[in-house]
């Protein structure tokens, strides 16, 4: 099963198969400085250009293969994924993009932590990647602190002043943009108190029984008290049980019709 490490600089006997996730726009040692410090075995890098052969684009992919070189000449290990289908801007399709990357990562692996950079990409990329760390526990997220500009401080105030009246780096913008809510489908409640109770029956020894739905024809099952019990203070029940040890066409809410019609 993944594991959560509460610290990212335990030793390495213990450590589960490290996959770090991160995204390339124009900065550089912002991916490549944490990857060389954890020295991950997989390493997925999103990015995304909007108009392929503009002079923006070749900005991003510059700054891309910069990133693939640098890592590739300093970690040979570390298997690179590229991604680069999915626009890193919009929140709700990167979301769903790292839960299907999840889906992967878990099937070909049996331990593992995912280490996601928050410090690389745009703020829509990070945001996913909370999402991301809030539904899947062993999801690491860290960020990486800059210790010295690539401009000088001078440099700094001409491009966020203009004629001395402050402006930032941005000038114009379009209308906002509502995001729209992201579900999180959560497990079936009533599923959950199945499976809790199927394992509780388990770990006793007790063998789960056969379900009928009601109004099929039902063959009698032996029941104990300790199960009618159970079954009695399982939330959401709906029960038609005869009391003593048999009972006919149980239907219980803490398991509904799932679990392969079970009833504990």
């Amino acid at each position: 099963m993944p594991t959560k490490n509460s610290s990212l600089t335990e030793a390495n006997m213990s450590r589960p198969r490290d996959i770090m996730i991160a995204c390339v726009t124009v900065e550089v040692a912002m991916v490549v400085s944490p990857v060389l410090r954890y020295k991950p075995q997989e390493l997925h890098l999103f990015r995304f250009i909007r108009d392929p052969g503009s002079r923006k684009s070749k900005l991003y992919t510059d700054h891309f293969n910069e990133v693939l070189r640098k890592i590739s000449s300093s970690l040979p290990s570390c298997r690179i994924i590229e991604h680069s289908d999915e626009p890193v801007y919009e929140v709700n399709r990167m979301a769903r993009s790292l839960d299907k990357l999840y889906c992967r990562i878990s099937k070909d692996n049996d331990d593992f932590r995912i280490l996601a950079n928050l410090s690389s990409g745009p703020s829509e990329f990070a945001a996913a990647l909370g999402i991301f760390s809030y539904v899947h526990p062993c999801v690491v997220l860290f960020k990486v602190p800059t210790r010295e500009y690539a401009v000088s401080q001078a440099m700094l105030e001409e491009f966020n002043y203009d004629n001395g009246v402050p402006v930032g780096l941005t000038r114009k913008t379009y209308p906002p943009k509502e995001i729209a809510g992201i579900r999180l489908e959560l497990p079936d409640e009533r599923r959950l108190r199945a499976l809790r109770l199927y394992h509780s029956m388990m770990e006793s020894g007790t063998e789960p029984y056969l379900f009928r739905p009601a109004g099929r024809d039902t063959v009698p099952f032996p029941v104990r008290s300790a199960d009618l019990d159970r079954l009695r203070t399982a939330e959401q029940r709906q029960a038609n049980i005869v009391p003593g040890t048999r009972c006919n066409a149980v239907q219980c809410r803490a398991c509904g019709s799932i679990l392969n019609r079970t009833v504990f």
